[in-house]
């Protein structure tokens, strides 16, 4: 929607809307380098898409492959009020990391405040479980920034948005009760995890045994770890390219 006034024109933008591709609309006069940089942006895009259609095909052909997507919502300040006196008054952020799994077609969410590590929340308590222990192969993909494709988190952060639109929340336990209370009707299943002392694991010092330079993080796209080759870990920047088998080395110890 463009809304004309005093000859500005001011364009609304729609949700979750990418940056670069927002940039380029709005630039449509840029320069060599800036539109190389957009076509390789949207090939990405391209490619993301494709996959991800991919892994769906994948679960529907072969049911021992279980596809877990997940994203995090954007953060909300608590506590919520349409107050005024209270709206001031937030003094934190919420995180809510929200997970789908194909398997059961059920949404897990991971709330944790503005002092805890995402890495615990999103691993520990998968790892631990039972079912673990029969995984031979971890596949981890990164879609385009901007460009996620993944279709049932945008609806659980979607439907969750809409139902505490109008909701007075005052700290993250009413924030878990709302949400376990957003109606079977919308035919979403949502469950909360709650995480136990004994969930939390020190994984900062293992890995600092190894050095992952080899890795372009910053840039990897795809990312395999296979339980009979635990200390291998192949990786690709781009969806087209074959995987790269990757041994992280030892660090070095220095001794002050």
């Amino acid at each position: 929607m463009n809304v004309k006034q005093n000859d500005r024109k001011v364009k609304t933008e729609k949700k979750d809307s990418c940056v670069k591709c927002a940039e380029n609309e709005q630039n449509k006069k840029t320069k060599n380098e800036e539109t190389l940089l957009y076509k390789q942006h949207c090939i990405r895009k391209k490619l993301g898409y494709e996959e991800r259609n991919k892994d769906r095909i994948t679960f529907k052909d072969d049911k021992t492959v279980g596809v877990v997507t997940f994203d995090l919502l954007n953060p909300l300040s608590l506590p919520k009020s349409n107050i005024s006196k209270n709206f001031y008054k937030m003094r934190f952020c919420c995180y809510n990391l929200t997970a789908h799994l194909n398997i059961n077609d059920k949404i897990y969410n991971t709330i944790w405040h503005n002092k805890n590590a995402v890495i615990l929340f999103a691993l520990q308590c998968f790892l631990q479980s039972e079912e673990a222990r029969n995984i031979e192969v971890i596949k981890q993909k990164f879609g385009e920034p901007g460009q996620g494709n993944i279709q049932e988190i945008d609806d659980a952060h979607s439907c969750i948005e809409r139902f505490l639109r109008h909701m007075n929340i005052w700290s993250p336990l009413i924030l878990i009760r709302l949400i376990l209370k957003i109606p079977k009707s919308w035919k979403l299943s949502f469950e909360m995890i709650q995480m136990m002392p004994k969930d939390y694991l020190d994984y900062q010092s293992l890995s600092a045994r190894y050095t992952y330079n080899a890795i372009p993080y910053t840039k990897v796209k795809h990312l395999v770890y296979e339980k009979k080759a635990e200390l291998n870990i192949s990786n690709r920047e781009s969806f087209e390219e074959n995987m790269k088998t990757i041994k992280p080395g030892y660090a070095r110890r220095i001794n002050l």
